[in-house]
């Protein structure tokens, strides 16, 4: 019998399950080369990730441990993470990185599409105006002037 393998895609912020796809490319692609696409809902900033402030809110543990145990019982996919990949494109790109590294033995390769990696610069100090407060605005415009200096 035949099978599989499987390439879940990750949608940005902003998007939903059905941004991924655009007008049939992923669907002849996958046609074509033979693999199945999946594209789940990661909500609108999820960031792929188990929500540290809201227990009900488990991206991590979805797109990691349950939809890829689903869709081995129920489809003919190669069950191994050699058979396995996940990328995305910006948020999408942050959840492919870090489902992909921390669950290694689920997914045998990762593709980042212009993905952030470092969440830290997205969770500074704001005020009710959404505006970073002037402490956190500073460590971030140090840490990004830190990051360009030459030496002399």
């Amino acid at each position: 019998m035949l099978c599989f393998p499987v390439v879940y895609m990750l949608h940005g912020a902003g998007g939903n399950h059905r941004s991924m796809p655009g007008d049939g490319v992923i669907a002849g692609l996958s046609d074509r080369h033979g693999f199945i696409a999946v594209c789940p809902d990661g909500a609108v900033t999820s960031w792929w990730i188990d929500s540290p402030i809201d227990p009900t809110m488990k991206y991590e543990t979805f797109v990691s441990k349950e939809l890829p145990a689903y869709m081995d019982a129920n489809y003919r996919t190669r069950a191994e993470k050699g058979g396995r990949a996940i990328m995305g494109g910006s948020m999408g790109g942050h959840g492919a990185c870090w489902n992909g590294i921390r669950h290694r033995d689920v997914f045998g390769v990762i593709g980042n599409i212009y993905g952030g990696v470092d969440l830290r610069l997205f969770l500074v100090a704001k005020n009710a105006a959404g505006t970073p407060t002037a402490p956190a605005r500073e460590r971030l415009f140090r840490r990004l002037r830190g990051s360009c200096r030459r030496s002399k």
